[in-house]
């Protein structure tokens, strides 16, 4: 039954943040405007919503749910096992449409991660975590950071939890691998599903 409530509730969130684009996109005047708009200023509820959801989706695509055990508050038993972290986003987007976040990301630890938006309001997280965040990169491990500034960051920027199921029902995994696939061009689970095909 949790399974099922699961499901429900990240086809509704998916279901909202596309109604809301396409409300908007209704409602702006000119095709500037709405690009203007997009690219600067704060964060609003459903694109916070937007990048938790670009986190799971990634972290089930590439099937390391597993490795969030003990990393946050764990709740539940077996297979409804469910992980809370916390994810800090600054509240808003730079000129270019850039934002930056901080959370734990299994297996590599805890990073600044660079993301945007696409013009349908998909969240895309930027860098590819198989290069592992180096410090060479924009999105790159904390651990590399000044520590005033990780924790003046995490005081002061929005603060959001997001769950990390240890067992999501394939068809969770699934439906992250098909965002996934239109977010970056790219699905570590099709691929390989693919190739044992």
């Amino acid at each position: 039954m949790k399974r099922i409530i699961g499901i429900i509730t990240v086809l509704a969130l998916f279901a909202a943040v596309s109604q809301e684009l396409l409300r908007g996109q209704a409602t702006s005047g000119s095709h500037a405007a709405r690009e203007a708009e997009g690219r600067s200023g704060r964060l609003t509820r459903l694109q916070l919503d937007s990048l938790i959801l670009a986190i799971q989706d990634e972290v089930y695509d590439y099937r390391c749910e597993k490795q969030f055990y003990r990393i946050g508050v764990s709740s539940g038993t077996g297979t409804q096992m469910v992980t809370k972290l916390r994810v800090y986003i600054r509240p808003d987007l730079d000129q270019n449409g850039a934002g930056e976040m901080i959370y734990k990301d299994m297996p590599y630890g805890e990073i600044l991660r660079v993301f945007h938006f696409r013009s349908d309001g998909l969240a895309v997280l930027d860098n590819d975590p198989e290069l592992g965040f180096p410090i060479t990169e924009p999105s790159h491990l904390t651990l590399f950071m000044d520590d005033d500034e990780v924790i003046r960051d995490k005081q002061t920027w929005v603060t959001m939890t997001m769950e990390i199921a240890d067992t999501p029902p394939m068809s969770r995994v699934v439906e992250a691998a098909k965002r996934q696939q239109a977010r970056v061009g790219f699905s570590a689970y099709l691929s390989k599903r693919h190739a044992r095909d």
